[in-house]
């Protein structure tokens, strides 16, 4: 998802299929999809009905805006959702975070590292640790 080409942030995504060696635009569906970012993280979830999601945190959109929003973003259909997270989203630069999905269907989400701000001066060194439940959370959907 997104990126830098040198002169813009992106906001598409793509999916490489490593048994065919073939890279597949996923064209987005619905109008709610993530603004344009670099430097953000993406986790990828295989679900236990068998749909990929894409999880997508933070980042830096155009004009140096350090982001914290939290996206999922379905590759199957290109629906986007906006989730709302138990847990103040930090906006982070930089950082890593992995996911996992738990048995109850909550997805745990954590950060660790990265920056606050873009000029790389406010280095974040504390992990943070989010979670998410489709039954349990206020869900922007299209």
């Amino acid at each position: 998802f997104g990126g830098f080409d040198g002169n813009k942030s992106l906001n598409d995504l793509w999916l490489l299929d490593v048994k065919r060696k073939v890279w597949s635009h996923i064209t987005p569906t619905s109008p709610l999809w993530p603004q344009p970012r670099s430097d953000h993280t993406v986790c990828t979830m295989v679900c236990e009905d068998g749909e990929i999601k894409v999880l997508l945190l933070g980042g830096q959109g155009d004009g140096g805006k350090v982001l914290s929003d939290c996206w999922m973003l379905d590759v199957l259909t290109g629906r986007g959702e906006k989730l709302t997270l138990d847990g103040e989203a930090i906006g982070r630069v930089g950082h890593s975070a992995g996911c996992v999905m738990l048995s109850d269907g909550t997805i745990a989400i954590s950060a660790f590292g990265g920056f606050t701000t873009t000029s790389f001066s406010s280095v974040v060194s504390n992990p943070v640790f989010y979670q998410w439940n489709p039954r349990h959370a206020a869900v922007l959907r299209s």
